[in-house]
């Protein structure tokens, strides 16, 4: 086969894109609440994207779309988390700017919760949103622990301390494993093509890092990384005996290990076909 035929049957990676819109302002709520995930990333909860997300505008997968609901569900219920940690002053319970931005925040929380019980769910992700929805029902109920002592003029809601915490920890875990889930999608997705003259540059790239242009050594490897790319463009999912999606996540990983070494990719993909078989 020809160089400049079989470089048209390249791969390459598709990535996701998970876009999230809203709407309505929790300036009162929190303004903007510097928070730290469990995975020890820092995060800024800004005013302008904790909000109504309209469902027509939303753009991705269904999963993405989940996961961009669960994770609204989570910011909100940290959000709630900090304004209850501002009530180590007896006196803040019964200020009226704080009542109000606990009411602002609660009523976000009842309209995250909506848009997370009517989103879509792949059955790929079910198990994730049974988490997401145990999660939602503890921060729920701390909710309204909350609203009842604020209701009934009593500051006793340290129930709801433990219960947001716990529903914001379930949470995490749904968006964890939801992500998890995504990535496999990713990986089991066709990959698309590479052109041939951006694999003959790949090569020469590679090889003249190796080796000077023109000798012997170099021309051996141009060779050698000639015969592994035809080697997996002629290797598909029914000549090596797998299903589509398991032959996709075989060349993905390879791809995104081996994105210039044709030959250490090629050696990637045999080796994990067999091991898949």
């Amino acid at each position: 086969m020809r160089w400049t035929t079989v470089a048209i049957v390249g791969v390459g990676i598709a990535m996701l894109v998970a876009p999230v819109t809203a709407q309505q302002s929790l300036s009162d709520v929190a303004g903007s609440i510097k928070l730290k995930k469990p995975e020890g990333e820092s995060v800024v909860i800004d005013h302008r994207t904790v909000g109504t997300v309209k469902k027509s505008t939303q753009v991705g997968t269904d999963g993405e779309r989940l996961l961009a609901a669960t994770n609204r569900c989570w910011e909100i219920s940290q959000a709630l988390i900090s304004l209850l940690g501002e009530t180590g002053s007896g006196k803040v319970f019964y200020d009226d700017g704080w009542r109000g931005r606990v009411a602002s925040a609660g009523n976000a929380f009842d309209e995250a919760r909506e848009d997370l019980e009517y989103s879509p769910v792949p059955d790929r992700f079910s198990e994730a949103y049974r988490e997401a929805q145990r999660g939602v029902l503890a921060s729920g109920q701390a909710l309204e622990v909350l609203r009842s002592a604020i209701a009934s003029d009593r500051p006793q809601f340290s129930q709801a301390k433990t219960q947001f915490a716990g529903g914001s920890s379930t949470l995490n875990t749904a968006m964890v494993q939801m992500r998890a889930v995504l990535r496999e999608e990713e990986s089991e997705a066709p990959p698309p093509g590479v052109d041939p003259l951006t694999a003959t540059r790949s090569v020469a790239s590679l090889c003249g890092g190796w080796f000077e242009q023109g000798s012997d050594d170099y021309t051996r490897c141009v060779a050698q990384q000639r015969t592994a790319l035809d080697a997996i463009n002629g290797r598909f999912a029914f000549n090596v005996g797998l299903e589509e999606a398991a032959f996709n996540t075989v060349r993905n990983g390879c791809l995104s290990e081996f994105p210039k070494d044709f030959v250490r990719r090629d050696s990637c993909e045999r080796r994990r076909i067999e091991a898949a078989k």
